[in-house]
């Protein structure tokens, strides 16, 4: 410290009354004098560090708040452009008007319509669901035969991990167990459960047509024979001595009870039974996509957590259901759990943790080289407990254990450990003039209050700006304000109202002087101080202005490798990636048995891939599932998708890219293909590609803008594999009614609701069985017309 101190250290006696009496130099007084004090102090602040560990959820990303209400509508078999026309342009005309909108975006598809209504930020998100439900409700023109439009919020649910469940068995076999498996997690206290590749159960009503003929029926008919039969109605009360409940009955549940609901009876007694008319059987869902994995039907099973679940003890659970289940299974169905995210949550969080560590023991070595060693234990022990009072604050501030938060008490280590440090090298410079040890310990503490208060000063003017951010970005990284202003506050009490009385203790015993190493080290250290060290500071003093010159040349230098590319800026960046995924896109109307083919090629190309590529008898690949019938939101027997998670990239040599461009070198020729890329999946910010929207009234001018686009990117080395998403639909029959129809009496919408029938299939209902929604579809043969 400077010698100036010398002569400005009074007696304690002499210190000024306004001095002696200001409440800040009261409390760190009392404290000083009494030990106990302090000590419960520091118990407190490590017992409320354990309450908010203890509480705190532990999750990749902090929470994000998503004011967002969707909509989605489901139009059996209509084209994208009919879904656009009739479902989407007149609720698009409601949506965009509702209070605190901020922006909607909508997506025809085909046989579907969603719409992502995203509001302001604060806006009551019941009120808007309300608001939405209330505008589908005025509108009076949405086609008849669409499904009822669900509305919902939606809840942030963060990914856990995965359970894959496969086997050589029949369809309906698998979704049982898949069910059970789901029940089972759900009841062991798992918040959210999603089965992929599992369709929904139908029953078929495939009329014959020389049947119906015969008879006189329709499709309609029919259908309405079991809509009418096949029913449960509660009749009221009877009313006597003794009431009774009255129910009529008649729900039929399976194919064969369909079969024999009565359609007709003839005059001569004959009884007309559906099954007499038309093939019944168990289906399934066709336009839902199945799940695949090396040629064996699968099913993916999802686990999620909701914001007040923990990641880590959901993951538990996890593992333990799955390991029981599994010793119940039959032979040959085999299940797996794999991607658990919350796994890499540990992994990383446990990584920081240890570079924590590693900081803390050199920042303890750095002190014991430099203090008395009772002091250097007395400022390193600030570090835990500052670290536990800070996660004590989280608790009650609502924060959460998760990659920003941990990086930001690492990055914090130096905060706490400046402020004990000043405050106790004071203390033991003041002691060696002369003083007592309560007057050091106070004189340090006081006379560093106004540095160590202007530099957390400082520090919260440079985080402050980001508690200002409204929008998704500062939900992300709004943890790091809060947790740096918390770690500030914890440092403030530890080393103002803890350290002092601690080193008033150690100042008591008197100091060994340095030997071995410690002593080698300062006495180079000192040779270094006042031999260059101070030559180099007088040399810049003297020629300041060549120093300032330097710096800003330095400046200059640093701003044109920014500017010049050579240093790229990358907020969030991204890790080794562990999952991939290949888009396998067809032309439109392709059948789904040669999309299967195109998706086993695929499939193929991996394994021959992992064969050429793994070292020694490891597989790179720990689970892969495929999905033919969908990609993301949209469906089609032209589409296919494929998952697949690599093993560990420590456990590797392989990096993920390479993996990635031998898989595509692999890929065999593949008749009707339309696109295939394999990207990485990656796990929060900073994994997504970029993505360009295109505007415009005219979509056949938006194709070609669109594919003029993708060329230009090509021409970047560094973009791989740009698309664009407006693929052309399938070919369409158009019908118009002549004049003869016309005086016939039929009209456009008789031969669109028979066609529609007849092809799509007329539901004659819907019912419960189980856990399950079975619509009866009455339709003509799937095969029919083929050629």
């Amino acid at each position: 410290m400077d010698d100036n101190i010398n002569n400005e250290i009074p007696p304690f006696s002499e210190v000024p009354k306004d001095e002696r009496h200001s409440t800040f130099k009261e409390l760190v007084r009392f404290f000083i004098s009494h030990r106990n004090a302090a000590h419960l102090l520091m118990l407190s602040m490590i017992i409320f560090g354990f309450l908010g560990l203890r509480e705190l959820n532990t999750q990749f990303f902090p929470e994000i708040e998503i004011e967002v209400v969707g909509v989605t509508i489901v139009w059996p078999g209509a084209s994208a452009e009919d879904v656009d026309v009739n479902i989407v342009e007149p609720l698009q005309a409601q949506f965009r008007f509702l209070a605190g909108v901020d922006e909607l975006e909508t997506r025809s598809r085909f046989g579907l319509a969603t719409f992502n209504i995203n509001y302001k930020r604060g806006f009551d998100m019941s009120q808007a669901t309300n608001d939405v439900e209330a505008a589908i409700s005025q509108i009076t023109t949405l086609p008849k035969d669409i499904e009822r439009p669900i509305v919902r919020q939606y809840v942030n649910y963060d990914p856990v991990g995965n359970i894959l469940l496969s086997g050589n068995f029949p369809e309906r076999a698998l979704k049982s167990y898949a069910l059970k498996l789901r029940d089972g997690l759900l009841d062991a206290g798992v918040d959210k459960v999603d089965l992929v590749g599992s369709r929904d159960e139908e029953i078929w009503v495939e009329v014959r047509i020389d049947q119906i003929r015969r008879y006189d029926l329709t499709i309609n008919q029919i259908a309405s024979a079991i809509r009418s039969s096949s029913l449960d109605m509660p009749g009221g009360l009877v009313r006597a001595e003794t009431e009774k409940q009255i129910r009529a009955t008649g729900l039929k549940k399976t194919a064969e009870e369909i079969g024999q609901i009565e359609i007709r009876a003839l005059t001569s007694g004959e009884r007309i039974l559906v099954k007499d008319v038309a093939r019944v059987s168990e289906n399934f869902n066709s336009d839902q996509s199945t799940g695949w994995t090396d040629g064996k039907r699968a099913v993916q099973i999802k686990v999620f957590r909701s914001e007040t679940s923990d990641s880590l003890d959901t993951l538990k659970i996890l593992r333990e259901f799955a390991s029981e289940a599994e010793t119940k299974l039959p032979q040959g169905m085999e299940l797996k759990v794999y991607d658990t995210l919350a796994d890499k949550i540990a992994q990383r969080l446990g990584l920081l943790l240890r570079n924590g560590l590693g900081g803390m023991v050199l920042v303890l070595i750095t002190l014991f080289l430099f203090l008395n060693a009772r002091i250097a234990f007395w400022v390193a022990l600030g570090i835990p407990i500052s670290i536990m009072a800070t996660l004590g604050f989280m608790w009650p501030l609502d924060r959460t254990l998760n990659m920003l938060s941990m990086f930001t008490f690492i990055m914090t280590l130096g905060i706490i450990v400046d402020d004990a440090i000043v405050v106790g090298e004071h203390s033991a410079t003041v002691f060696k003039r002369g003083t007592t040890p309560d007057y050091a310990a106070e004189r340090g503490a006081i006379r560093m209050s106004k540095p160590i208060f202007a530099a957390g000063l400082t520090t919260l003017a440079a985080f402050f700006p980001v508690l200002t951010l409204d929008n998704v970005f500062g939900d992300i990284v709004r943890p790091i304000p809060i947790i740096v202003f918390a770690v500030l506050a914890a440092s403030l009490i530890e080393c103002f109202f803890i350290l002092p009385s601690h080193l008033k203790h150690a100042l008591t015993h008197p100091e060994k002087p340095p030997t071995g190493f410690r002593k080698r080290f300062l006495d180079k250290f000192e040779e270094f101080r006042h031999g260059r060290f101070k030559q180099l500071t007088i040399s810049a003093y003297k020629n300041r202005y060549t120093t300032l010159s330097i710096a800003i040349a330095c400046f200059i230098i640093a701003i044109s490798l920014f500017a010049g590319g050579r240093l790229q800026f990358r907020f969030f960046p991204a890790p080794e990636m562990e999952r991939i995924a290949a888009t396998i896109i067809f032309h439109s109307g392709t059948p789904r048995e040669i999309t299967k083919k195109g998706m086993e090629a695929v499939e193929s190309a991996l394994q021959e891939t992992d064969k050429q590529l793994r070292n020694g008898n490891k597989s790179l690949i720990n689970e892969h599932f495929s999905r033919l019938g969908s990609i993301g939101y949209s469906s089609g027997n032209h589409l296919a998708y494929i998952e697949t998670e690599l093993i560990a990239s420590e456990l590797r040599t392989v990096r993920t890219k390479e993996f990635i461009k031998k898989w595509k070198e692999n890929f065999p020729p593949i008749a009707g293909i339309r696109f295939t890329t394999v990207e990485e999946l990656g796990d929060g910010p900073g994994a997504s590609p970029i993505e360009l929207r295109l505007q415009g009234d005219s979509l056949i001018n938006l194709k070609k803008a669109a594919g003029e686009v993708v060329e230009d990117l090509k021409l970047y080395p560094s973009v791989i594999s740009p698309w664009d998403n407006l693929f052309f639909g399938k070919q369409e029959i158009l019908i118009e009614v002549n004049a003869n129809g016309a005086a016939l009496g039929f009209t456009n919408q008789i031969v669109g609701q028979q066609l529609r029938n007849a092809y799509e299939g007329a539901i004659a209902r819907r019912f419960a069985r189980g856990d399950n929604e079975v619509t009866i579809r009455v339709m003509l043969p799937r095969d029919y017309g083929k050629p």
